[in-house]
């Protein structure tokens, strides 16, 4: 009989939770659960990538010992300063958990520090001892379960590594044959939007993925510099084809055959490159080498065009001639890793992007301010409520589990209810009727077994890792075992008043600094990205007349990544809604507005782009009194978005913007007829259409979210509801 993965997954944490008890218990260590709380928390993620998460759990357990005995060292009797610098180290670890890369390890640096110095930091006469104690139970469950995983149904990280790079390829493959078919007018079946969500999900794994196949393979490592280069150009190439399908509407009408003599051989050799790509991976020699090639127009026929018009031909012509010199490196750069090239790939006019600024995170930010409010709203109860039930231990689990979920705030704290409610009852089963029939570890081991691989098969996808995490704690909590046993049945219903108060921490501090309803965090990270975008539109102006100075630059830096990471935010918070109470709205138009919102944002992307392209100044100030009218009228609306959520006289914006548009053409008609080709260069004409063409973009973009949000009933998602 074959096992499914998620039986294997559930055999392994079930096995390290057994040796680990066994191992603590024939130590005679003192509360032996925490190797098993241990165990619960490290087995959040259920991945192949053993090694690298193995080191990461390490490494975070010493970092998290000693930091703990610092603070033991530091505030040996001020209770004050001890909780505040713990607090303030806690929310450090919970911000860098929002990084992109070693969130896991500053998981660990966080919650063995907690664990560590809460248990130990009360008693200051044992400290030393109990924090010695406690990160060697600690670092026995992290150490356990790295070793079984490691070693027990190890799914090799490169086997699925080059699984995830020929996926991307056959998506992006898949994806650039839909948008040239839609581009030449062609109707094409294929779902475009879920193969970008699908390249999308492939482009996140694949970090994690190569950092795991790196640690495993010496081959991976040796060419670091190579996939690191592939990891830069398949990103290079998804941000093309977006840009390149957001302008395919205006183009289609067009007769792109004619203004494209060569459109045919263009379309041969992409299409080639592909499969050439496909073939390195498969580790065939592929039957031919890129041959560049380059995008001819008809000059008559475009002459025949409209000014917006051109404007999106000349987008497109750009996409193109992108994407010929990004899969072009990319070929180069398969054929090296693959061993096909005796030539040092460099990158085809690669233009190293300018060092971005550091710009902090508002929900990173908020995560520090939640974190640290669990904490002292758990401590000032252990300090001030009397016989509080738990004591110290109360305190522990809050903080650690309030830490995972501040740095998830698309995880409500109300999901967790029913693993901890089914796990009491099931638990305190255990304790008064199957526990005292217990007489050696033989038997405890295989209840132990049994009860963590039921928890882990049933909380076995990685949306329920806290559900199972959680009921793997309650599991070790309730039983409380020790070598020397006793039972008192009075400790089922503390361990479960522990839980009860836990909840009231985590959900009251849940609105802490922001309301948790995803409603309201939607409409609030929406509110955001139309500030942050009405900023952006103001700068455009006033870039051009003097320099940004430090703070100017600092904001700006704020508002671009607002800009570029707000449309997620808003996606993933629209997940846990529940269309029961916001009838107002439909899932179909939630995901149309989250749509229009995406396309916004790349289209204010591309403005920004060309906007700090070199322009003509003779153009410019020509246009300048156009320009103006048209940035107001964008700030107007956006503004307008940002307090309103919606534009209340629709028809009226629409024949605003539609009078400016039509006036700036007829502007640029009129000042391009009165200027001597000699006047503007070949360029200057070129990017001045990139940036009509960005105005006219972001114009349209703004026009179908309005009309879409005007069809939602906004006032329903501010009303209280208990």
């Amino acid at each position: 009989m074959t096992l499914s993965i998620k039986a294997k997954e559930s055999i392994k944490t079930a096995l390290a939770m057994t040796i680990a008890y066994g191992i603590a218990l024939s130590m005679d260590w003192g509360t032996p659960m925490w190797a098993g709380f241990s165990v619960a928390f490290v087995s959040l993620s259920t991945s192949g990538q053993s090694f690298n998460k193995s080191a990461m759990r390490l490494l975070g357990t010493v970092v998290a010992g000693i930091a703990s005995l610092i603070l033991i060292a530091l505030f040996p009797q001020d209770r004050w300063l001890f909780i505040f610098a713990l607090s303030l180290y806690i929310g450090f670890c919970t911000y860098m958990m929002g990084a992109a890369k070693y969130q896991y390890f500053w998981f660990v640096c966080g919650y063995v520090c907690i664990i560590v110095a809460l248990e130990a930091g009360p008693n200051p006469v044992n400290a030393f001892h109990l924090a010695t104690l406690r990160a060697q139970e600690t670092g026995l469950g992290i150490l356990v379960y790295s070793v079984v995983t490691a070693l027990l149904w190890r799914k090799s990280s490169v086997v699925a590594f080059n699984s995830n790079v020929m996926q991307l390829n056959a998506i992006q493959h898949q994806l650039f044959r839909a948008y040239f078919n839609l581009m030449i007018g062609q109707d094409e079946p294929i779902d475009t939007k879920a193969l970008m969500a699908q390249s999308s999900q492939q482009q996140t794994q694949f970090t994690g993925l190569l950092d795991a196949a790196e640690t495993e393979s010496y081959k991976t490592r040796q060419l670091h510099q190579q996939w690191r280069l592939y990891q830069e150009q398949i990103f290079e190439l998804s941000a093309i084809m977006e840009r390149w399908y957001e302008g395919l509407m205006t183009v289609q009408s067009l007769d792109l055959q004619r203004l494209i003599p060569n459109l045919k051989a263009i379309d041969k050799e992409l299409e080639q490159r592909f499969v050439q790509i496909k073939q390195m991976f498969e580790g065939s020699q592929p039957e031919s080498t890129p041959q560049f090639i380059a995008l001819q127009l008809d000059k008559s026929a475009l002459n025949s065009l409209s000014h917006f018009q051109k404007s999106a031909l000349l987008a497109t012509q750009t996409n193109l001639r992108e994407l010929e010199q990004v899969t072009q490196a990319l070929c180069h750069n398969i054929a090296e890793i693959k061993g096909f090239s005796q030539q040092r790939v460099i990158p085809v006019n690669k233009i190293q992007p300018a060092k971005a600024e550091f710009a902090f995170d508002i929900e990173r930010l908020a995560s520090i301010v939640q974190v640290m409010a669990t904490l002292w709203l758990s401590f000032l109860a252990f300090i001030y409520i009397y016989d509080l039930p738990g004591g110290i231990f109360f305190v522990v689990v809050t903080g650690v589990i309030g830490m995972a979920l501040a740095a998830n705030p698309n995880r409500p704290a109300s999901s967790m209810f029913m693993p901890f409610a089914n796990s009491t009852l099931f638990c305190s089963f255990l304790y008064a009727i199957i526990m005292p029939q217990l007489s050696s570890f033989f038997g405890l081991g295989i209840m132990i077994f049994i009860v963590t691989f039921v928890i882990c098969y049933v909380y076995s996808t990685p949306q329920q890792g806290m559900g199972r995490a959680a009921g793997l704690s309650v599991f070790v909590t309730m039983i409380s075992v020790n070598n020397q046993q006793t039972y008192n049945f009075l400790s089922v219903f503390n361990t479960a008043l522990v839980f009860v108060e836990m909840f009231i921490i985590l959900v009251i501090s849940s609105y802490i600094p922001f309301s948790s309803r995803p409603e309201r965090a939607f409409t609030r990270l929406m509110s955001r990205f139309f500030r942050s975008s009405a900023y952006l539109i103001a700068t455009l102006s006033a870039e051009q007349q003097s320099p940004l100075s430090f703070w100017g630059r600092k904001r700006k830096a704020f508002h671009l990544q607002e800009l570029k990471t707000l449309p997620n935010k808003i996606k993933n918070r629209s997940q846990l809604f529940n269309t029961n109470v916001l009838s107002s709205a439909s899932k179909e138009q939630i995901q149309a507005i989250i749509t229009q919102l995406q396309v916004l944002n790349i289209r204010l992307q591309i403005l920004l782009e060309v906007r700090a392209k070199p322009q003509s100044q003779l153009l410019l100030k020509s246009l300048s009194m156009d320009s103006r009218a048209w940035s107001d009228s964008m700030l107007e609306a956006l503004q307008r978005l940002a307090k309103h959520s919606v534009i209340e006289n629709q028809v009226a914006f629409r024949t605003q913007l539609n009078a400016i548009t039509t006036h700036l053409e007829l502007q640029i008609e009129t000042i391009l007829n009165g200027v001597a080709d000699e006047q503007l260069s070949e360029m200057d004409r070129e990017n001045f259409y990139h940036l009509l063409g960005a105005y006219h973009g972001v114009s349209n973009a703004l026009l179908e979210y309005s009309e879409n949000a005007h069809s939602i009933n906004w006032t329903v998602w501010q009303e209280t509801r208990l």
